[in-house]
């Protein structure tokens, strides 16, 4: 019961992932623009949860998907991608990527995993799921070889790729991802069932929701259908006149309505020093190097000319900024002056502050040579 009411008060998820499509929707435009929707933020595409998803995780993940669309396209209609495929690509990986982060944390708060056992159950155990079954189906008999299957794994799971040439090694290496990506799939789907499983037994039907699944029960009707992918449809056959496409076009152009945009294109330009600048420059360090030595003012002469003030006082480690506690904390002694004195460094000592005398700031140490 206590399960059952923490899934009650996340009903609200259940919403939210459905509408994940409709999310989709929305976002499918800056999916398609590779300008518009990077640029905004390179570092990152969308952030869920507080999990960031990164351009290189769903680029990935698209060229993933990509690959293995071509492959059922070659595979069962002897063609490549249509035309458009690439643009609901990218919202599917995207709509799954979004979805896995949500369901991720929904189940983790609830304890649901699935287990290595179940896990290889699923794969190559007793209740083979149907994804990998189509894999391994013999396309002449329509029936599931699971000898094929364990071969397959036994091969692709255990070889070294080391053992091969280049090419035997690329796919082995392609074989091997195409796997864990099913692997990945079908925990997340297994995943999925045992938490929706949950939420809707956590749900209780009203009156009218008994009446509408009682009224639609009755009135249900038994039909036979036949279905043909446009795909495989030529283009030549089909005359569509202007004033269809028109209607069509007045009746849903207010779904696909968007806000005005703007493509922005520009150009950086690095800003270098010129050479008067470093003639400049030098000519401003001498004459400061000048004043410098000649004046009897050095804390108002440091803090008019730094953009950091001068302070004569110790300053505690806690308080220094990053730069200078690094500095403090790595640099060695003689570091600085060794890259103006050479081999002749002055002699110093360095004196615990607390064992300084009372309102003593600096304390000077002399060596005598004594002949």
């Amino acid at each position: 019961m206590a399960t059952l009411q923490k899934i009650r008060g996340k009903a609200g998820l259940l919403v939210g992932v459905i509408g994940v499509a409709l999310l989709a929707f929305i976002v499918g435009d800056l999916l398609n623009s590779g300008h518009t929707f990077f640029n905004m933020n390179r570092n990152k595409i969308a952030v869920v949860n507080g999990k960031k998803i990164t351009p290189e995780e769903f680029q990935a993940q698209v060229q993933t998907r990509t690959e293995e669309m071509q492959n059922m396209y070659r595979r069962q209609y002897g063609m490549s991608l249509p035309e458009g495929a690439a643009s609901r690509i990218n919202k599917e990986v995207y709509d799954q990527m979004v979805q896995d982060i949500l369901l991720t944390d929904a189940t983790a708060e609830l304890g649901l995993t699935v287990s290595k056992e179940e896990l290889a159950d699923l794969l190559q155990g007793d209740n083979i799921v149907p994804m990998v079954k189509q894999q391994f189906t013999d396309p002449q008999t329509g029936v599931f070889n699971k000898d094929l299957l364990l071969n397959f794994l036994q091969v692709v799971l255990n070889e070294d790729e080391s053992n091969l040439n280049g090419e035997m090694a690329q796919q082995l290496k392609a074989r091997r991802e195409a796997w864990l990506n099913i692997e990945k799939t079908v925990k997340q789907q297994q995943l999925v069932g045992k938490y929706f499983t949950l939420l809707s037994k956590s749900m209780a039907p009203n009156k009218f929701d008994l009446e509408a699944a009682y009224n639609g029960a009755k009135n249900s009707v038994d039909f036979a259908y036949a279905e043909q992918s446009y795909t495989s449809i030529p283009d030549s056959t089909v005359v569509i006149s202007e004033s269809e496409l028109k209607n069509l076009y007045n009746k849903q152009k207010e779904n696909f309505k968007q806000d005005e945009k703007r493509e922005v294109k520009f150009f950086a330009v690095d800003i270098v020093p010129s050479e008067g600048d470093y003639k400049m420059t030098e000519e401003k360090i001498n004459n400061l190097k000048e004043n410098f030595s000649t004046t009897d003012d050095i804390a108002g002469m440091l803090s008019f000319n730094t953009d950091v003030p001068y302070v004569d006082a110790y300053v505690a480690q806690r308080d220094m900024d990053p730069e200078m506690k690094k500095f403090a904390e790595t640099a060695q002694i003689n570091e600085v002056y060794a890259e103006f004195f050479g081999e002749n460094k002055p002699a110093r000592a360095c004196v615990e502050v607390a064992r300084l005398p009372k309102d003593v700031k600096v304390e000077i140490e002399v060596i005598a040579v004594v002949k």
